[in-house]
């Protein structure tokens, strides 16, 4: 029987990090995350039918204990403190279990419990760097960005990028199109910052798939792109992605292996 506490030590997390890897019981592609809540090690995977979930309490090191005293942060620390507030997504009230079984996004998810917001969380590599979360309620802004990075949601391993505008919309690429990864810039203009992270990546392809009320955005940020991979696409829309509409969908399908 695999052990997976011992896999979960063997990681050697610090203190206020989180990491994300390959499940190691169902080997769905980076499902499985686990983090280091001072001293606590919390872990989870994801995927739809995989039920590898659970925490220990664990000693923390001696440079985790004075960093804590001081107020700083190691240097193997991650880049972003998740605020205390935002815990697992099954502490979350009802009404948004009933939500997240509407949309079936299949990702990784947490709880604002301060804002009631459905919180995404935003990894470079396998280091989580920020969090954006989603207002579940009347509460505004509805999108909220919880630190500075300029990284992207991101949803996908592949070498092909589909821009989109939401979160939900890049879980859905990578949900319904085997070979895409989901790009979310929530919004319509692409910073500096999110560029350079696309180049950071190296992928070969791009489609730029942003809503339909965005087509005049959507073609100038192709232009945009064409300096940072060799294949650059627009794919005109009927539907915001997020909606799985089928006509859109199978556009896209065609798109990625024509």
């Amino acid at each position: 029987m695999f052990d997976i506490l011992y896999y979960v030590e063997d990681l050697n997390i610090p203190n206020e990090a989180t990491v994300r890897r390959d499940c190691p019981v169902c080997r769905g592609t980076k499902t499985f995350t686990a983090s280091n809540q001072d001293g606590f090690l919390i872990w989870n995977c994801y995927k739809a039918g995989c039920k590898v979930h659970g925490g220990t309490q664990i000693h923390m090191t001696a440079e985790d204990i004075r960093a804590r005293l001081t107020g700083k942060q190691s240097h193997r620390s991650a880049l972003f403190e998740k605020p205390e507030y935002i815990v697992p997504i099954h502490a979350a009230k009802s009404a948004v279990h009933h939500w997240l079984h509407e949309w079936d996004l299949g990702v990784e998810l947490m709880w604002d419990v301060k804002e009631d917001r459905i919180v995404f969380p935003i990894y470079e590599g396998n280091v989580m760097v920020d969090a954006t979360g989603r207002s579940f309620g009347r509460r505004m802004p509805k999108w909220k960005r919880y630190g500075n990075s300029s990284v992207p949601y991101v949803v996908g391993d592949t070498d092909c990028a589909v821009i989109v505008e939401d979160c939900m919309s890049a879980a859905v690429v990578a949900q319904e199109i085997h070979g895409a990864s989901g790009v979310a810039i929530m919004g319509t203009s692409m910073t500096d910052g999110q560029k350079n992270f696309l180049q950071r990546q190296n992928f070969s392809g791009i489609i730029v798939a942003l809503d339909p009320d965005a087509l005049p955005k959507t073609l100038g940020m192709a232009k945009e792109l064409h300096n940072v991979a060799e294949n650059v696409k627009v794919l005109k829309l009927k539907d915001d992605l997020k909606y799985r509409n089928l006509e859109d969908i199978k556009k896209l399908e065609n798109m990625l292996w024509n």
